[in-house]
């Protein structure tokens, strides 16, 4: 999911942040209705069943209020591939029920931290 990240340059009205929020909010639940639907025609289209597919918003890069809009718009599989994003965002959105993933190349002076906080790591150091 693209464009998820802060604008560079902040407004200085609070009314202009809240329509900001208001337009990503709408934006948002937009993209995520389509790839939604998108899934489930995959999954028809290969005769899966409905929901065998599972949604992961990757996180990098994301303020932990536009993953919260996420969530409250359905999300809950989120992904961050930094482990140092993820020590951080997993307490600050700890009254969340997220199921956090790890994705991406995985350092062994970091996998401690990741286990503590992520369910799954999604990592390919290589093949062969």
């Amino acid at each position: 999911m693209a464009e998820w990240e802060e604008p560079a340059e902040r407004s200085s009205h609070p009314e202009d942040d809240e329509v900001r929020v208001g337009i990503f909010r709408e934006e948002l639940a937009r993209r995520l209705a389509s790839v939604r639907e998108a899934i489930e025609e995959a999954c028809l289209r290969a005769s899966r069943p409905a929901g065998c597919a599972r949604l992961l918003l990757a996180s990098k890069n994301v303020a932990p209020a536009r993953i919260r809009a996420a969530y409250e718009l359905g999300a809950r599989i989120f992904g961050e591939n930094r482990a140092q994003e993820l020590k951080a965002k997993v307490p600050a959105l700890a009254d969340l029920a997220i199921e956090w993933h790890f994705i991406g190349h995985l350092q062994t002076n970091k996998v401690r931290d990741v286990l503590r906080y992520a369910s799954v790591v999604q990592s390919l150091d290589r093949l062969g």
